[in-house]
């Protein structure tokens, strides 16, 4: 794969009411390709600690300002509300957006 992930997390909304049961996906995304990255969408899928699986969702990344550039990386951090709990999560990348080389935005 041209997109590396590494460092990934699945946290409590941090200042949040623990009640609340909002969530937040972050994690460093490289980029390993030759074309600039504008929005990468994620699957993340939570299992219980038998593997079971709790909840598939698709979570979408953009780069408002600029775009990820080509053999670079970026933070990203995506909330994630409504869940009870995250024993356990797998993620992969599903679609991502953006432009070719030489072309800018």
């Amino acid at each position: 794969s041209h997109r590396k992930r590494r460092h990934e997390t699945f946290q409590p909304t941090s200042g949040q009411n623990p009640a609340s049961r909002d969530y937040e996906f972050s994690g460093t995304l490289t980029n390993g390709s030759r074309w600039g990255l504008t929005e990468v969408i994620f699957l993340v899928t939570v299992k219980d600690s038998a593997d079971k699986q709790l909840s598939a969702r698709r979570l979408a990344y953009r780069w408002e300002d600029s775009a990820l550039q080509p053999l670079s990386s970026d933070d990203f951090s995506v909330p994630v509300p409504g869940l009870d709990s995250v024993p356990k999560f797998e993620w992969s990348i599903v679609e991502a957006r953006g432009y070719p080389p030489g072309r800018i935005p």
